[in-house]
This record gives C-alpha cells, structure tokens and sequence, in this order.
C-alpha cells in the first residue's frame, strides 16, 4: 500500500471520529494539521463531509 492510501485512510479514521464526537484532542491538533498542509486532504474531507451530509438528509426521517 503507498504512503498516500496510507494517509488517507489515517484521515478517513480521524474525520469518521470527528463525526461521531469520539475524537481526542490529541488526535484533533492531527487532523488539523494534517487539513492545513495537504490540498489533497482538503479534498478529501470535503467528500467525507459531503457523504456525511447526504446520509443525514436522506435517514433524517428513519426511526432506530
């Protein structure tokens, strides 16, 4: 696996805890540098946030 599917997938990880409010502070200071150093990082978590979005919007309605 290349170190940039590496990258992603520690991003992937961190946004996913950010979403669900299971991330540590430490693990935050991370992914925000992480976000400010990398376009590519950016980008992805704009799609992560995108997807998180849209499964909220269309589950909005759904009962547990």
């Amino acid at each position: 696996m290349s170190n940039t599917s590496n990258a992603f997938q520690n991003l992937d990880r961190l946004v996913i805890q950010l979403f669900d409010g299971s991330l540590s502070h430490a693990d935050k200071e991370i992914l925000e540098k992480l976000l400010c150093d990398n376009p590519d990082a950016r980008l992805r978590y704009a799609e992560l946030a995108t997807l998180e979005s849209i499964l909220h919007w269309e589950f909005a309605g759904v009962e547990s």
